[in-house]
């Protein structure tokens, strides 16, 4: 039995999370599927892409962890996954799940539904599961794609989702800014002899304040460091990248 699955006809609401029996341990997706296409799309990136690393060790992960992305464009977790050394499941905004194919292939990518406009409980309490069993989930704290003064790198806001879900489990957050991957929505930088560009730097994993600490100002201070740390990782990469400012949209 799948994880979750989609209960409206349209894909716009409710979803309904399988809980395993009290006595059961929770049981994550296979995962077969996402290595299986990961080789794959490890070909097309050494082919295709030249991608700048900073700190790419601290991507080796051997415990759960919560990584944080940038989000210029909706391809960062196919960088993600050739560059970590464990499995990501995704947090994927509800709207993606609305045509047939999109959700066939999103679950069974380690994709799990996000429903930014109703309750989000579901989808707080299975990614806690994700991480009891020792699992690495990847959430976008924009919360959508973003440019301009509202990207993080330059000091826009994001949503505290990562930061409440950390501070539950009590395991670290791991920003991680990707630049570049904008540009890769069109042919040319996907052809052979590495044509299209991508930064990437992963920062210090940031450990959540002690549950005693008041929620919201536990998550306010978390979310601070967090947005501290985007913008930090991104001057990194100017200066000592060849990462030039015009390359985030």
């Amino acid at each position: 039995m799948r994880p979750y699955e989609i209960t409206d006809p349209d894909c716009t609401s409710r979803i309904r999370f399988h809980e395993s029996g009290k006595n059961s341990p929770f049981t994550p997706p296979s995962e077969a599927q996402y290595w299986a296409t990961g080789q794959f799309v490890r070909f097309i990136n050494w082919q295709c892409l030249n991608t700048r690393k900073l700190h790419g060790d601290r991507l080796n992960l051997t415990s759960p962890a919560i990584i944080a992305v940038t989000h210029l464009s909706h391809l960062e977790p196919l960088i993600l996954s050739v560059n970590t050394s464990l499995a990501i499941h995704w947090m994927t905004r509800l709207e993606f799940y609305r045509k047939p194919i999109q959700r066939f292939l999103l679950q069974r990518h380690l994709t799990f539904p996000v429903n930014r406009a109703g309750s989000c409980i579901g989808t707080v309490r299975y990614a806690l599961s994700l991480l009891a069993a020792g699992k690495v989930i990847g959430i976008f704290p924009e919360g959508g794609v973003t440019s301009g003064a509202q990207a993080v790198i330059r000091g826009g806001p994001i949503k505290y989702g990562a930061c409440l879900i950390a501070q539950h489990a009590q395991v670290p957050v791991i920003p991680v800014a990707v630049i570049g991957t904008h540009t890769l929505n069109c042919v040319p930088p996907w052809l052979p002899f590495r044509r299209g560009n991508v930064w990437l730097a992963a920062g210090e994993p940031l450990t959540p304040p002690a549950r005693s600490l008041n929620p919201r100002e536990a998550r306010r201070q978390m979310g601070a460091r967090l947005s501290a740390s985007f913008q930090a990782l991104y001057q990194e990469l100017l200066d000592q990248t060849d990462l030039d400012p015009e390359h985030a949209p």
